[in-house]
C-alpha cells in the first residue's frame, strides 16, 4: 500500500506500527466505501469500463493511458495474465481468495486487517465490494472468474509457485526486518531467482509487492518499507548511494539480529500480558517500543508509546524491558549515525 501516513511531528505513540497500520487500514475502507458496486463478466457496460480501468493496478502503473476501454477488452486482459497472476499472490489475498472460492464468490470481511488485501483483489479486478446496513462489508467475485481460478489453483505450477513465493517473502521479510527499506528494482531481480522466471513481468512483479508491503517513492525508485518505518525519507542517501549487494542478506547476521529483538520482545510482551488496552495485543504492543527503538526512538519517547498502550502505569519492570530493548536493538542504518526524527 502507498504511504500515504508519515507522522513524523507527532507525539511517539501515535507513530507505532500499529497506529500507522490502522490509519492505512481507515484509509483503505474510505476508497472500498467509494466504490460503484460493479465488476467484469457481469451486468455492466462499456460506458462502466473506464470507472473500472480507473480503479485498476493498472490506472495506477499507467495513469497517462490514453486508450479507450471496453469492458470485453479489460475481461481478455484480466484472463490473459490470470494464470501468472494467481501465482504471485500474498498470504493475504490467497486466504481471502480460499473463503471466496468455497462459498461460490461471496464473503463477508471479518476484520479490519483483511481490507489492504481487499483493496488488491479489487484493483486486480477480480472482485467487487459492497457495504451493508449492518455495517458489514461483503466482497464478490464473478462466477467466471470463480471457476477460472479454481482450475488454475489445481495446476502442479501453482503449487511449486506457492512454496517459491512463501520463501521469497520470508526472506524479504528478514531484510525489510534488518534494513528497514528495499528497492522494488532489486526484490524484483530477488523474486525472479526465487521463481526460477527471468521473463516474469515487471507488472505482476509489482503487484505482488503492493499486496504484500508498504511502499514510497525516493530518487524515482519504488522503495518497499518495513510497516514500522516512520518517514522514508532518511533512507535517502543509502538508497542513491549505496550499491545494491548492501540488500543482499548476510543470513547470520541478520538470523542473530531477529532473535535478539524476539527473545527481547518476548518478554514485554510477557510482562504486558493483561495490562493492555481492549483490542491491543501485548507482542503488537513489544513490536510497536522494538520497531521505535530501532528508529532512533528516545528512550522518553519509548516509554510514553508503552503508557499508552496500557490501562495500567508501566510496572518497573517493563520499563526495565524498554531500556532493554533500547540499549540492544540495532538501530536502522540512518539511524547510526544520528539520522532519527
Amino acid at each position: 500500500m502507498l504511504r500515504t501516513y508519515i507522522p513524523t511531528s507527532a507525539p511517539w505513540f501515535e507513530r507505532a506500527m500499529s497506529y500507522i497500520q490502522s490509519e492505512e487500514m481507515d484509509r483503505s475502507e474510505k476508497w472500498l466505501h467509494a466504490l460503484a458496486p460493479l465488476h467484469l463478466f457481469g451486468a455492466c457496460s462499456d460506458r462502466d469500463a473506464e470507472k473500472l480501468w480507473s480503479i485498476s493496478y493498472d490506472a495506477l502503473f499507467y495513469p497517462m493511458q490514453p486508450k479507450m476501454h471496453t469492458v470485453k477488452g479489460l475481461e481478455k486482459q484480466v484472463l490473459d495474465i490470470l494464470p501468472e497472476e494467481v501465482c504471485f499472490l500474498s498470504v493475504g489475498e490467497y486466504t481471502l481468495l480460499q473463503r471466496l472460492l468455497m462459498q461460490d464468490g461471496h464473503m463477508l470481511v471479518m476484520n479490519h486487517g483483511e481490507l489492504a488485501c481487499v483493496e488488491s483483489l479489487v484493483r486486480r479486478l477480480w472482485c467487487s465490494v459492497d457495504f451493508n446496513k449492518d455495517g458489514s462489508i461483503g466482497v464478490h467475485m464473478p462466477q467466471e472468474l470463480v471457476f477460472r481460478i479454481n482450475s488454475q489453483l489445481c495446476r502442479p505450477a501453482f503449487t511449486q509457485h506457492a512454496f517459491w513465493i512463501s520463501e521469497f517473502l520470508q526472506k524479504t521479510d528478514s531484510i525489510l526486518l534488518w534494513k528497514g527499506v528495499m528497492p522494488a528494482d532489486i526484490a524484483m531481480n530477488q523474486l525472479k531467482d526465487a521463481v526460477r522466471m527471468q521473463n516474469l513481468t515487471e507488472d505482476t512483479a509489482k503487484r505482488l509487492f503492493m499486496s504484500c508491503y508498504d511502499y514510497a517513492f525516493l530518487h524515482g525508485r519504488m522503495i518497499l518499507l518495513h510497516p514500522g518505518v516512520i518517514d522514508p525519507a532518511p533512507f535517502s542517501d543509502e538508497i542513491a548511494f549505496y550499491p545494491d549487494d548492501v540488500y543482499e542478506m548476510n543470513e547470520k547476521e541478520a538470523l542473530a539480529e531477529w532473535d535478539n529483538i524476539t527473545s527481547i520482545s518476548m518478554i514485554l510482551a510477557g510482562l504486558c500480558t493483561n495490562a493492555v488496552r481492549k483490542d491491543f495485543d501485548p507482542q503488537d504492543v513489544a513490536a510497536d517500543i522494538t520497531i521505535l527503538a530501532k528508529q532512533g526512538a528516545p528512550l522518553e519517547g519509548l516509554f510514553d508509546a508503552l503508557a499508552s498502550d496500557l490501562v495500567i502505569s508501566p510496572t518497573e519492570k517493563m520499563l526495565d524491558c524498554v531500556r532493554m530493548i533500547y540499549a540492544h536493538v540495532p538501530l536502522w542504518p540512518p539511524f547510526v549515525w544520528g539520522g532519527g526524527n
